[in-house]
Formats: C-alpha cells, sequence, structure tokens
C-alpha cells in the first residue's frame, strides 16, 4: 500500500478515489463500524420476518399467476367450472408437469395482459417457485434475496460516489433499517430487484466514465438492457445518467459522452421487442388506466409527493389510538422529512462538486420528477405509487446520509453541533426501527390497505357449510381463494380485470347454492334479498365497519 501524503501545513493530504476523499480505515469510528453492523442484521432480520403475515394482495397474486404461465382470460372462461377453492389455487401453483406450462407461457401471459411488468423478474420467480413452492413465503422470498443484496450495492455506490467511508456506512444504515425497503423486500413483485439494477447500474456508469476501456461500457450497457427486462422505468434512469454526463462534459460529445450513447442505444435496442409488445398489447392500457387518468388536485399531489418522500424514513401506518390519529403523527413528521431532505439536497449543492451533486439531482433524482409532472398535468395518480419513485428515493437518502456524515465529522463546528447531528441521525434511525417493528405486527400496509382476503377467508372457513357465490372481477376471488380451505364450494361466474371480456365466454347464469348453509356473495352491490346470504363487499368505497368488508382498514 502506497504512504498517504502529507500536506504543508503538516497533516495527511485525504486519499483520492472517484469524486471525493477517500478516507483510510483507521479514521472511522469503531462505534459507527459497530452500530452499522447492527443494524444490517436488523434490516436483514426485518426483510425475513413473517414473510406470509402480510395479505397476498391482488397485485400479487395476478403476479403469481402470470408467473405460472396462466393468464387471467383462462381464469375467467374457466370460472363456471371452478366448483371449490382447490380449482382456483390450482393456477397459483407450479405446473403438475414442465409440458403443462413452459417458461415461454409466462412471458406470453405478460405480453398478453401485463406487458408493464417486463418478464425478467418473473421467469427468476418461476425457477424460484419450482425450487422452493408456491406459498406466500416462499414466492416473497425471492425479493427479499434482492432486499439483503441492495444493501452491499448501496456501501459500494456511496464509495464511488462520495470516496468516503464514513458516508457510506451512514448510508448504509439508513438504507438497511428504512421500512419502505423492507416492505418491498416482502413483496412478490420486481421492485427490490429493480433497487439492485439502479444502484448497480448507477455504480457501473460512475466507474465506465472514469475508465478509458471499453468493458465497463459493455457491462454498464448489459445491465441496463437487463434492467429494461426488470422494469421500463430504468430508461427514464438511463436517460438521467446521460443528462449527468452530458452537463458532467460540459456539453461537449466526448468520447465518455458518446460512449454512453452507445451502451445506452444499444440496451434501448435489446428492449424494443418488449416495447413493441407494450405499444401493442391492450393490456397495457387496461392495467394503466387508473393511473395515467386520474382526478388528483395539484395539491393532493404534492401532498402525495411528500408522503412518499416521508416513507424512507418513517412510515408508522394509519392509527386510532385513545383519539390520538396516525395524521395528528404523521403530519408533522412529513413537514420534517421534506424539510430535511430539501436542506440535505442544497447541502449537497453548495458543498460537494458536480460530479457528485450532479450525479444525485440530475440522474437519481430530475428524471422521476417527469411523473410528478405528468401527474399536475393531466391529474394522474403516478404519485400514488411510491414504488415508482425508488431512483429519486435513493438519490434522497444518499443526500441525507452526506449531510449527517459531513455533519458529523465535522470538527470545526464544535461539539454541540455535532452531538445535535448525532441526535438527529439517532432519532432517525429509531424511528426506522419503530417503523419496522410497527409494520411488521400489521397484516396489511398502506400499498394494500383496502386488502382482507386473509380476514374474510377465515370467516368463510369457520361458518356452517358454507359456499362463495362470484360475479364479480377475476383478481377479486384469487385473493379470497388463496386463503379458503381447499374444500369450500364455489359458485362462479367472473369478470375480467385486466384481460379483454371479447377473448372469454361467459354464462348467463350461477349453477344453484342450494344445500348449503351460509351463501358469502362477492359482487358489486349488496344483493336486494339476503335472508342466507352474506355479502362481501369488494369495493374500497363506501367503507362499511363490518368485517366481511374485505377492503376495510379496521
Amino acid at each position: 500500500m502506497s504512504e498517504q501524503p502529507v500536506r504543508t501545513d503538516g497533516h495527511p493530504q485525504p486519499l483520492r478515489r472517484g469524486n471525493a476523499a477517500w478516507e483510510p480505515a483507521g479514521i472511522v469510528s469503531p462505534w459507527l463500524r459497530a452500530t452499522v453492523a447492527l443494524l444490517v442484521l436488523l434490516g436483514i432480520f426485518f426483510r425475513a420476518y413473517r414473510l406470509d403475515y402480510k395479505v397476498f394482495w391482488e397485485d400479487e397474486i395476478l403476479g403469481t399467476l402470470h408467473m405460472q404461465g396462466y393468464t387471467e382470460a383462462e381464469v375467467v372462461k374457466a370460472s363456471p367450472r371452478l366448483i371449490e377453492a382447490l380449482d382456483v389455487q390450482r393456477y397459483l401453483h407450479v405446473p403438475r408437469r414442465d409440458g403443462d406450462r413452459p417458461l415461454w407461457a409466462t412471458v406470453r401471459s405478460l405480453a398478453v395482459e401485463d406487458p408493464q411488468h417486463p418478464p425478467l423478474y418473473y421467469l427468476a420467480a418461476r425457477l424460484w417457485t419450482q425450487l422452493f413452492g408456491t406459498s406466500a413465503a416462499a414466492v416473497r422470498s425471492l425479493s427479499t434475496v434482492f432486499g439483503v443484496i441492495a444493501l452491499p450495492c448501496v456501501y459500494w455506490l456511496c464509495l464511488e460516489l462520495f470516496g468516503s467511508t464514513e458516508t457510506a456506512l451512514v448510508a448504509l444504515a439508513l438504507f438497511a433499517l428504512s421500512p419502505f425497503y423492507v416492505l418491498y423486500a416482502q413483496e412478490a413483485r420486481e421492485y427490490s430487484l429493480w433497487t439492485v439494477v439502479v444502484l448497480l447500474d448507477a455504480l457501473l456508469l460512475l466507474r465506465a466514465s472514469r475508465s478509458t476501456a471499453r468493458s465497463p461500457w459493455i457491462a454498464y450497457g448489459v445491465l441496463t438492457a437487463l434492467g429494461l427486462y426488470v422494469y421500463p422505468l430504468t430508461g427514464l434512469v438511463a436517460l438521467g445518467f446521460g443528462a449527468y454526463l452530458i452537463f458532467r462534459e460540459r456539453l461537449r460529445p466526448t468520447s465518455v459522452v458518446r460512449r454512453w450513447a452507445v451502451a445506452t442505444l444499444a440496451a434501448f435496442a435489446a428492449f424494443a421487442p418488449w416495447l413493441n409488445v407494450m405499444a401493442s398489447s391492450h393490456g397495457l392500457e387496461r392495467g394503466m388506466a387508473g393511473i395515467v387518468r386520474g382526478n388528483l388536485s395539484a395539491l393532493a399531489t404534492f401532498e402525495i409527493f411528500a408522503r412518499d418522500l416521508r416513507a424512507p424514513f418513517f412510515d408508522l401506518g394509519q392509527f386510532r389510538v385513545d383519539g390520538l390519529s396516525s395524521t395528528v403523527v404523521n403530519l408533522p413528521l412529513t413537514i420534517v422529512v421534506v424539510a430535511l431532505c430539501a436542506y440535505a439536497l442544497a447541502a449537497l449543492v453548495r458543498d460537494r462538486p458536480f460530479t457528485v451533486w450532479g450525479f444525485v439531482v440530475t440522474a437519481l433524482c430530475i428524471p422521476m420528477v417527469v411523473l410528478v409532472l405528468i401527474d399536475l398535468v393531466r391529474h394522474g395518480h403516478f404519485v400514488y405509487q411510491a414504488r415508482y419513485f425508488i431512483p429519486l428515493l435513493l438519490g434522497v437518502q444518499l443526500s441525507v446520509a452526506s449531510l449527517l456524515a459531513a455533519a458529523i465529522q465535522n470538527k470545526a463546528a464544535g461539539s454541540v453541533a455535532r452531538n445535535v447531528w448525532l441526535a438527529a441521525f439517532a432519532v432517525i434511525l429509531a424511528g426506522e426501527a419503530a417503523s419496522c417493528i410497527i409494520a411488521a405486527r400489521a397484516d396489511t400496509w398502506w400499498n394494500k390497505d383496502y386488502e382482507r382476503s386473509r380476514s374474510v377467508a377465515e370467516i368463510v372457513n369457520h361458518a356452517p357449510r358454507p359456499i362463495v357465490v362470484s360475479d364479480y372481477f377475476s383478481p377479486s376471488i384469487l385473493a379470497l381463494s388463496f386463503y379458503l380451505d381447499p374444500n369450500v364450494p364455489l359458485r362462479l361466474n367472473l369478470k375480467c380485470g385486466q384481460c379483454v371480456e371479447t377473448e372469454t365466454v361467459r354464462s348467463n347464469k350461477v349453477r344453484s347454492t342450494t344445500g348449503f348453509d351460509t351463501v358469502f356473495t362477492l359482487q358489486a352491490a349488496e344483493p336486494a334479498s339476503a335472508e342466507r346470504s352474506e355479502w362481501i363487499d369488494p369495493l374500497p368505497f363506501p367503507p362499511r365497519p363490518r368485517p366481511l368488508n374485505m377492503f376495510l382498514s379496521i
């Protein structure tokens, strides 16, 4: 190892790597290393804890259906012949023989009905379930693995970006216990894998932009292409990377910019077949209709976006205890977090070179702000989907980590100021830990708080000689059937949620329910005659204070 240089004033010159000073290992406080190691272990524990406890909701149900190579249209068409819950549950399990549903069927089902979710994660999940089964815990555990892999990725990216071990450790601590990333590490969707892709892609871009070799750019292009096949919004991130490099190179077409352009165009070309699928599929329009065309006001958009910014730090859920509602707690927390994020970004721009702050702001944050602008112009619902903003939330957390690490290390500021920032760091970590503890005890959360399929299934399972009757949309009955006893009888005549109705042939009536003591009816409107029937409300509004409202937060 080379000897550390000494400045003219006698103090050691910081070692350099990348954009910022790379501190030798010895100057990092042992207490910080030990604390972060403990927090990482806690973060892994929360990611793996009670994987099957939160309700397996409709998005996960449809994802599992497509993962196994089935389509919703098949379920709708077959629904009159599905006479027991077990008949529905078979669609969510690994096909009996490989020839029944080959891997290609997974790609086809997504292409037809859900093309906004490219197939890479679902193919990996299909292979995973063949090894570990299709229980809720087994299916979600793949996301948990990716959630754990994201931890060293955050650390490596910070070392590359800031060149500071202490900043990397602070960022790792914030990320490890972040309730937002714990939540998505426990969901059978692609967002945990996408987080890993964004982090690694950012790391590769920084390294490639400082190298004269071609191999880092080849690796960046390949990973960007794979990232597009994980989630299409990777394209926005790639464009943000390009904007960062163009500004870094002072608007000149240098070799770095040209190599980025070639690698990115190659990645987009590799994604072109699936992009064509998205453009020609009716499933994309049906799946995104409620998000693109909404009715949010500008004020509501900003309020929800502020809540999204709070989620990675404090996420205590919705509650009411002795007249104290969650709003009284969450509102001031949201204001504090938004102020902290704004101050951290301002401090990043003020104290760091463009090679650092430009990457965080231009490459990670600004591209995702485009979604907020779309909401403001078209009154859409993108801000309701906090998972779409993962790159922006990563950028915000990196800026907060930079602020905290710099304040803690700043000996010139005096012990009082440093202790204040240490206390702020401790409060944030305590809030994250409290959020994880509370969320771990809940059977649902804000991203699926209207789901009550397991609670309703328990009522049905314990009823005397029950039967479930439904002519509603198939995702609701799929979610309910996931938790029903396999031998619970069904009488179904389902509708399409995302599939095209013309692809299916529906019966005109549901078979007789005579001979059963309790009839549970899942449909849009409460039946006029309900002497023998219990109505299961499939709609979130209007809320009804009864256990059988499967979408009501109680």
